[in-house]
């Protein structure tokens, strides 16, 4: 039997490969279960994707993730009831990890929080099992669902559980993305050098491995952090090595979030013509992704170009799945003096934000009051609505 696999299949099937990623053909052999082809189909349901995903190729629409989600939750009812079993409990484990991936991966149901409970419930029960390869998967996929809603410390604790797992059972590749994951943390809590350590540890083994994204991602959290510690030709020099293995292995979605988030920390440098030259580079290779007009638009508004600032925005919000840019609209609003639709827009952003998007508004809050002091007062009301003393100049928490 040959099975033409998907990229994002291949993906998936690599984050639990013990050795390599790199794969241009596989042999594998599949212990299925005699369940019957009737049976098969009602435990797991395949829904509908959207006819024209803006970006993506696994987006599901609202209405499938939501049957998805309610069959996927009868499932685990049904393997809890079978009580000891060990297939029954590793069926369920396999449904809980079902259930966070939704949680993690779809625009439209994406919530990291409710995401945690479920793989670490997974991660118990692989643990009963005796099954250490499994049980670091869902430890390092709790550990990333910690890291997204600002919980880095949790998320490390995760993630040293999985690398040691990781390393009992030999699985470099798991191993090397693991430790790559903790110098996320550690740069989050601005641990620069410990930071840099793991980067630089994770990427011999990506090397090894033959994990060609591993090492260019890697690289390239290298030069981010160089750049933030003022090491221009370091870090010029790890973006070069990174952009070229992107090209060589043909990944231009990858080479547009370089491009995309260079300019990110261009823009927090003050460094707007160098950003620009990024948020051009990411629009033509990417003129339909969301980000690629985000970018631009936080460029306007470091420019005080609130007009142009608005237009990119409502394009980025035009073509994302769920949305997710309403703080922008806010602070593009304000710009202008719009002020009634600066505060619609900041409601809408209030329902949905993340702990780390409220903080990312503070901070373009009290950037647009120095551009324009003007209007002090109104993003000090502002400030007061994210829960911010307006009078507190340090870094804040906001949850």
């Amino acid at each position: 039997m040959t099975l033409w696999l998907s990229d994002h299949a291949m993906d998936r099937l690599a984050l639990t490969a013990p050795d390599f990623f790199d794969w241009h053909s596989l042999l594998a052999s599949f212990n299925l279960p005699g369940v019957d082809v009737a049976e098969r189909s009602a435990e797991l349901p395949i829904p509908p994707r959207t006819e024209s995903a803006p970006f993506g190729a696994g987006v599901l629409s609202a209405e499938a993730a939501a049957r998805q989600l309610d069959a996927l939750h009868d499932q685990a009812a049904r393997f809890r009831q079978a009580g000891a079993d060990p297939e029954a409990r590793r069926r369920l484990a396999q449904t809980l990890e079902a259930i966070a991936e939704i949680y993690l991966d779809q625009p439209v149901y994406k919530d990291w929080q409710l995401a945690v409970q479920p793989l670490q419930e997974a991660a118990g029960i692989y643990a009963e099992l005796s099954e250490r390869g499994a049980e670091a998967q869902a430890l390092a996929n709790a550990g990333r669902a910690l890291y997204w809603i600002d919980h880095y410390l949790d998320a490390r604790r995760c993630y040293r559980r999985a690398l040691d797992l990781y390393q009992q059972v030999g699985a470099r590749l798991g191993e090397a993305n693991t430790i790559q994951a903790l110098g996320d943390v550690h740069r989050a809590l601005s641990e620069y050098v410990a930071a840099r350590g793991r980067y630089e540890e994770a990427l011999p083994l990506y090397r090894a491995t033959g994990d060609r994204l591993g090492e260019a991602n890697t690289l390239t959290g290298l030069a981010d952090l160089a750049l933030a510690m003022g090491d221009d030709a370091y870090a010029q020099a790890a973006y070069e090595n990174a952009l070229g293995v992107f090209r060589a292995i043909g990944l231009v979605h990858s080479e547009a979030i370089l491009y995309r988030n260079r300019a990110y920390h261009l823009i927090e440098l003050n460094r707007l013509d160098e950003a620009a030259a990024d948020c051009a580079h990411a629009l033509e290779l990417e003129p339909n992704h969301p980000y690629s007009h985000g970018r631009q638009g936080y460029l306007h508004l470091a420019r005080g170009e609130y007009a142009w600032a608005l237009a990119c925005f409502e394009r980025a919000l035009e073509l994302s799945p769920a949305g997710h840019w309403h703080f922008e609209l806010a602070l593009a609003h304000l710009g202008l003096g719009q002020v009634d639709q600066a505060r619609e827009a900041l409601q809408r952003g209030l329902a949905e934000a993340t702990a780390g998007e409220r903080r990312e508004m503070v901070r373009w809050l009290r950037r647009l009051a120095g551009q324009q002091p003007e209007l002090e007062d109104i993003t000090t009301l502002f400030l007061e609505q994210l829960g911010i003393d307006p009078t507190d100049r340090e870094e804040v928490s906001v949850e």
